[in-house]
């Protein structure tokens, strides 16, 4: 084996399972182990998948296994998680109306994947992968009323109130904690900044978020099993608009 490739989330079963993927690597001498971790990975990290990414990082040092980190910002897709509140109540509630992110198309962390598996040699220990630009909730809340035409709103909710209304929808506490950590080290202003390496790798700048949100613009105004939309185009022409 030249290299493996890992794309697992670092806690639970998923955080396990990276463990002994890297003792496994270790034990059987893969000379290049690309792994996905998260932007602002690091053990103090207010981000409970920040500091859980760190330490699957460490153990992977620890046993001395050569390769790189991947570390992207937030996943663009990951805002259709809020589609059902955005079609029901036209917003969605969250403790961070400060801080700002890069939000990151996959399918340019998989092309950045892509190139590094390609040719291993020389990679550096850490790549940060971000999107083109830094974004406030509210401001993406102002995307997605340009994108669908009526007023999206982003409601701010203080944590106590936040994790009541997450669970009077029946979300897991596990994700509700993750989700208010995530909020906590995107206030903190953790995983605040830019990076090129998308450029420097593939040679084209990172997708936007207008452009990912556009794209997925189905999902956020269609039910799931209904049929998707297809309004006029601006030149007046019916158009059928992308979906996932």
């Amino acid at each position: 084996m030249e290299a493996a490739f890992v794309a697992l989330g670092a806690s639970g079963e998923q955080g396990l399972l990276q463990l002994r993927l890297i003792d496994a690597a270790a034990d059987a001498g893969v000379p290049f182990y690309l792994r996905l971790s998260a932007l602002g990975a690091r053990p103090d990290s207010l981000g409970y998948n920040q500091r859980a990414h760190a330490a699957i990082e460490a153990h992977q040092a620890a046993r001395n296994v050569p390769g790189t980190q991947l570390r992207p910002s937030i996943f663009a897709t990951s805002l259709l998680g809020i589609a059902e509140s955005v079609r029901s109540i036209d917003g969605w509630p969250g403790g961070a109306p400060d801080g700002h992110q890069a939000f990151i198309d996959p399918a340019d962390v998989a092309a950045v994947a892509a190139a590094v598996l390609a040719r291993p040699p020389g990679r550096p220990a850490v790549l940060e992968l971000t999107g083109p630009g830094l974004y406030a909730y509210p401001e993406v809340a102002a995307l997605l009323s340009a994108e669908l035409g009526r007023t999206i709103t982003y409601h701010v909710l203080h944590e106590a109130s936040f994790g009541a209304d997450a669970e009077r929808r029946r979300v897991p506490a596990a994700d509700i904690e993750l989700l208010i950590s995530r909020d906590r080290a995107i206030q903190a202003r953790e995983l605040e900044r830019l990076s090129p390496t998308v450029r420097d790798i593939l040679g084209r700048d990172a997708r936007s978020l207008a452009t990912v949100l556009h794209d997925h613009r189905d999902v956020l105004i269609t039910e799931p099993g209904a049929s998707p939309a297809t309004p006029a185009s601006s030149d007046g022409r019916t158009s059928r608009l992308n979906s996932v």
